[in-house]
C-alpha cells in the first residue's frame, strides 16, 4: 500500500491590471493531479486571463483522494475619463507664437499628456508635453494651423480627448490696423 500525496494548489498571487491587459495566475501543474478553474472551467494549472471587471478566481486542484481550493483576485482599475478641452477654444484663430493650453481635471488622473502637431493625425510636428496640472505652455510656433488633444494618466492611461484646432498668426501686433479695421483706434485723448 503505498499512501496518496495530498493535494497541492496554488492559484498565485492576486494582480491588478488595466482593462484589456491580461495576467496569468497559477503555478506549474504537479504530476498526478488535475484542475479546474472557476469561472471560466480551464482545466490546467495555470491560465492568462483579461477580465472586465474585477474577478474572484477558484482553483481547485485534484489527485485520486483528496481536493484543495485557492482563490486569487484580479483586480481591474479603470482609467481616467478624458478631459474637457477649454482654451483656446476650438477653431480659435489670430494666436500668438506662444499659447497656453487649459483644460478640465479629470478624476483619478495623476498628470496629463499634452500633443500638439500641424496636422489632426498628430504625425506633423509633433510636440508633447506630461504634466501634473491642467495647463501647458507651448512656444515657438509657427504661424499655421495645429491641432491638440490631452490624454488623462493614473493608475492606467485614459483615452485622448477631443482633438481641438487653432491658428497662429503672423502678425506682431493684432489691433486690427492690418485689416483696415480702425474701430479699436480713437482720435480723442483717455
Amino acid at each position: 500500500f503505498k499512501p496518496v500525496p495530498p493535494a497541492v494548489v496554488d492559484a498565485g498571487a492576486g494582480a491588478t491590471i488595466c482593462a484589456g491587459e491580461t495576467v496569468q495566475l497559477g503555478t506549474p501543474a504537479i504530476p498526478g493531479q488535475t484542475y479546474l478553474w472557476a469561472p471560466g472551467g480551464a482545466t490546467t494549472a495555470q491560465i492568462t486571463v483579461s477580465p472586465a471587471i474585477t474577478t474572484v478566481y477558484t482553483l481547485t486542484a485534484a489527485t485520486s483522494c483528496a481536493t484543495a481550493e485557492d482563490t486569487v483576485t484580479v483586480t481591474v482599475d479603470t482609467a481616467p475619463t478624458a478631459p474637457l478641452l477649454l482654451l483656446p477654444a476650438d477653431g480659435a484663430t489670430g494666436l500668438q507664437t506662444t499659447v497656453e493650453l487649459s483644460w478640465n481635471a479629470s478624476a483619478g488622473a495623476s498628470d496629463y499628456t499634452v500633443e500638439l502637431a500641424t496636422n489632426a493625425a498628430f504625425t506633423q510636428n509633433l510636440q508633447s508635453q506630461t504634466v501634473a496640472t491642467t495647463q501647458a505652455t507651448f512656444g515657438g510656433l509657427g504661424p499655421v494651423q495645429h491641432f491638440w488633444r490631452v490624454t488623462a494618466n493614473g493608475t492606467c492611461t485614459g483615452s485622448p480627448s477631443v482633438v481641438f484646432d487653432f491658428t497662429v498668426t503672423n502678425e506682431i501686433f493684432i489691433d486690427g490696423f492690418e485689416s483696415n479695421d480702425f474701430s479699436a483706434w480713437s482720435l480723442v485723448l483717455p
